[in-house]
Formats: structure tokens, C-alpha cells, sequence
């Protein structure tokens, strides 16, 4: 039993979206680890690793189509392959795919989540900031899933202000990063980019897109503390694999729970008469099989929505003609 609970943990990796991101994570981790840990026995020790690559196309469908339970439907069963193969936590490949967390956590409550925001976000506390820029895909800048996560960190988070600049970052990251096509003026918009962001009181810049991370590195805007997102996470990773750090290491830490107040004297009184009953008229629909697996994106409220809305994982309505996206560009980050 002590050799068991000694043993080293095996990460799973749930990738695919896009496969270049599993790619990189997985000679990351292996690099990193045999740097921290001693030679063994001819070399140093390789990590146990464990990887689900899922159809990136079906995922870019949904996502295209703003299905945001479906994405938690499609993503979640593939995590749970990584618990029967005897994963003892979870990585993914993307900071767009951690739109999944609350769906596979409901899954799959035995495997922890080693969040990308969460590795970002101790890296930047660690420095003393407490604002920070975000850079990524179309979905990561507008959407809630990371920035609320990291700001559970006590982390504010800001973004670019402008659509136009919001979609032309996505047309760099669809047509030329993602073909490892890295020009000078568009490395000049995005160092463009990050200064505005500086500007507005963002204290440092998270490059949350693997293929912006290839494309501008700190030598390019050294007045602005860059954090590289993805190499932080596998950074994380490593250092869990070789028995340096835990998950929960990383984890938001909760707030202090504050005593409630001393109730007030109430004075007793008839009480009012109840208003009559109100009649709410939803329209019957078969429920999304997402709903079983806990996608907070969705609730049957959103029935009565108007059919060109949808919830957004921030809680918010998005109509089509504000989240027209294309498929490419959320294969990225």
C-alpha cells in the first residue's frame, strides 16, 4: 500500500483541438520532466502519460454553431476515457477546450482538473500584479470561462476593446499563425496590441493562444511582462509528474468565510396575502444530453429565449450576429 501511494501520478491529456497543441504538450512534459528528476537507471525517468485525441472537426462544428452543451457533451465522455485508463488528473491541450471544465467535473468528480488559468494565474501573483491583459482566440477574449477563473485568483483581467481588433487577431491566428506564417507587421500588430493593453492599466499580457506565443516573445515588447499560458501549464504539469508540486497547489484558494451579521428584532405582523399564482409558458423541447453532464451554458430557462440567442458560458445572451465565427478559428489555442 505505501508503494502504491508513492507511486508517480499519470497525467491524461485530452487532445485534438488541434492536434499541433497535443504535439507540443506532450514533448514539453517529456522534456521538462527529465530535467527535474534524476537518472534512474540509464536515464532519467519518462512521465506516465496517458492521451484521448478527439475529432477536432466535430468539435469545431459546435463550437461554429455557438452549441456550447454540446461541446460539454462531446468533450466530457472523452475525458472519462482518460479515468477508466487510470488517469490520476486532467490536462487540456487548449485554453479553449477548458470551456468543458464544469461538464467534465460533473462526469468525472474523481479526476482534478490541472487548469491552464489557474497555472497562468499563480505565475502572474507571483510577480506582485493584480491586472493583467489577455490575448487568444476569439472565444477566450469574449467568454467567461477563463477570465472567471482567473478571477477567482483576485486577478482583473482586460481585453481588447475594439470588434475589429478582436476579429483581426482571430484572421492572423486562422490564415497565418496557424500555418506557421509569421510576418513582421503582424507581429507588429500584436506587440500593438499588447501595448494598448498596458496602456489601460493591464499590468502585464497573457498570450493565451499557443500560436501567439510562437509569434511574439518578451524581446519584442520588454516593457511589458509577457506570460505564455501554455508553457506555464506544461510547466505545471511537469513539475506534478516529477513529484514537486500538487493539483491542488494550483487551485483558487477560497475566501476566508465571513460571520453573518447579527439578525435584527422583527416585529410580528400578519403576513401579506400571497400574490396569485403566475403562469410561465415554456415551449416543450427534448433536453440536451449536455444538461446530464452539468454545462452550466445552458438551463431550461433558455427555452423561452428568442431563437437567435444564446446563453453564453458568462451567463449573458449572445445573438448570431454578435458571435459569427468561423470553424478554423477555434481550433487554435
Amino acid at each position: 500500500m505505501a508503494e502504491a501511494s508513492q507511486r508517480a501520478p499519470v497525467a491524461g491529456i485530452l487532445s485534438g483541438i488541434s492536434y499541433i497543441s497535443g504535439v507540443d504538450y506532450y514533448k514539453g512534459i517529456n522534456d521538462k520532466v527529465t530535467q527535474l528528476v534524476p537518472k534512474k537507471h540509464l536515464m532519467p525517468p519518462n512521465p506516465l502519460l496517458l492521451m484521448v485525441s478527439v475529432d477536432c472537426d466535430e468539435y469545431a462544428k459546435l463550437l461554429v454553431a455557438g452549441d456550447w452543451e454540446g461541446v460539454c457533451a462531446y468533450l466530457a465522455p472523452n475525458a472519462e476515457r482518460l479515468v477508466r485508463a487510470g488517469a490520476d488528473f486532467l490536462v487540456i491541450a487548449s485554453n479553449t477546450g477548458h470551456i468543458a471544465v464544469p461538464a467534465i467535473a460533473r462526469l468525472c468528480p474523481s479526476l482534478p482538473c490541472l487548469h491552464i488559468a489557474d497555472c497562468t494565474a499563480r505565475a502572474i501573483k507571483a510577480r506582485g500584479f493584480e491586472t493583467a491583459g489577455l490575448l487568444g482566440t476569439e472565444p477566450t477574449m469574449r467568454e467567461a470561462y477563463l477570465k472567471d477563473r482567473l478571477a477567482l485568483h483576485g486577478l482583473g483581467v482586460l481585453v481588447p476593446e475594439r470588434d475589429e481588433d478582436l476579429r483581426q487577431i482571430f484572421q492572423h491566428i486562422m490564415h497565418e499563425l496557424g500555418f506557421n506564417i509569421f510576418k513582421d507587421e503582424t507581429r507588429a500588430f500584436f506587440a500593438a496590441q499588447v501595448r494598448a493593453l498596458a496602456a489601460r492599466g493591464a499590468q502585464c499580457v497573457i498570450l493565451g493562444c499557443t500560436e501567439i506565443e510562437l509569434l511574439i516573445q518578451q524581446e519584442h515588447v520588454p516593457e511589458v511582462p509577457l506570460f505564455r499560458s501554455a508553457e506555464l501549464h506544461i510547466e505545471a504539469v511537469a513539475s506534478v509528474l516529477a513529484g514537486q508540486a500538487k493539483v491542488l497547489d494550483f487551485a483558487p484558494v477560497a475566501p476566508a468565510p465571513v460571520a453573518p451579521a447579527p439578525a435584527a428584532p422583527v416585529k410580528s405582523a400578519a403576513a401579506p396575502p400571497s400574490p396569485p399564482a403566475r403562469k410561465v409558458f415554456k415551449p416543450h423541447r427534448k433536453p440536451h444530453s449536455g444538461r446530464d453532464l452539468g454545462c452550466p451554458f445552458g438551463t431550461e430557462d433558455s427555452a423561452s429565449a428568442r431563437p437567435d440567442e444564446v446563453t453564453t458560458p458568462g451567463g449573458g445572451i449572445a445573438r448570431h450576429s454578435e458571435r459569427s465565427i468561423t470553424a478554423s478559428s477555434f481550433i487554435f489555442g
